[in-house]
């Protein structure tokens, strides 16, 4: 008969190192963006949570181009993005309207988010906007329609 040999005494402080056994490592999201259709001069927030072994850190890019806090933009702690007031057109010429997804990394890996479009809500006629998602209902009377 063939004697088993002992696990090495050296797998164990590796296996400590490797594992944070309880929680994943692998980075996971639980909430990311979805497609919206903002209100012109209000404010929005798309938001992004991922799991996985801390530290995390996440990023924003709005039609492939990373973001950064600025005057109109702020990544939140939580690591939502959070627009300060949704403009169609500013008045440098960019927009607000566009394709936005969310990063995470962490020591292990990089995940990207699903991409959201995000584009301005035009005005029906009765200068009403009512959500089509299911699940909510929300209704925005707009004050600057077309006639």
């Amino acid at each position: 008969m063939a004697r088993r040999r002992p696990a090495p005494r050296c797998l164990l402080p590796l296996l400590l190192l490797i594992g944070d056994f309880g929680h994943s490592s692998e980075l996971t999201f639980t909430m990311e963006p979805s497609d919206v259709v903002a209100v012109e001069d209000h404010p929005l927030k798309l938001q992004c949570q991922v799991e996985g072994l801390e530290p995390i850190s996440k990023s924003w890019r709005k039609n492939g181009v990373l973001l950064s806090d600025s005057q109109h933009v702020s990544l939140l702690a939580n690591g939502s993005l959070y627009i300060w007031k949704f403009q169609k057109l500013r008045d440098d010429g960019s927009s607000d309207e566009g394709e936005y997804d969310c990063t995470a990394q962490n020591r292990l890996g990089l995940v990207v988010s699903r991409k959201a479009k995000i584009q301005v809500a035009t005005c029906p006629t009765q200068k009403q906007f009512c959500s089509q998602r299911p699940n909510t209902h929300w209704c925005v009377f707009c004050q600057h329609c077309p006639q």
